[in-house]
């Protein structure tokens, strides 16, 4: 019995220590956001929960992409790039809002890998 509690145990602290977690800061701002890798995605709590693509990813890169659309006046894309080595954090974002001349933006910051 208890080699089967610890094969458990051992189990369980190799899960979580698998759990892929960013914890990025945006250099423009004081926002905060948590990137928490959920099976082929990525959660991202912050303003609320948004749920993020993974569109590429190898050792060094890891790249994801949420579209929303709203009523027919709206419309936002975000892509996400985290350097896995340097844990830098870029951030491209594209929003139509019925205002005729709204931008996209570029932005980023630095992520603590938890």
């Amino acid at each position: 019995m208890k080699k089967i509690i610890v094969a458990v145990t051992l189990l369980c602290l190799s899960i979580a220590a698998n759990a892929e977690t960013y914890v990025c800061s945006n250099s423009d701002s004081d926002d905060l956001y948590t990137f928490k890798r959920e099976g082929l995605q990525f959660a991202r709590d912050g303003y609320g929960t948004s749920y993020f693509e993974i569109n590429g990813e190898n050792d060094r890169w890891l790249f994801l992409s949420n579209a929303q659309l709203g009523n027919d006046d709206y419309f936002q894309f975000i892509v996400v790039a985290i350097n896995k080595q340097t844990l830098d954090y870029y951030v491209g974002t594209h929003s139509t809002i019925y205002i005729p001349g709204m931008e996209g933006r570029l932005s980023g910051g630095k992520c603590a890998k938890a």
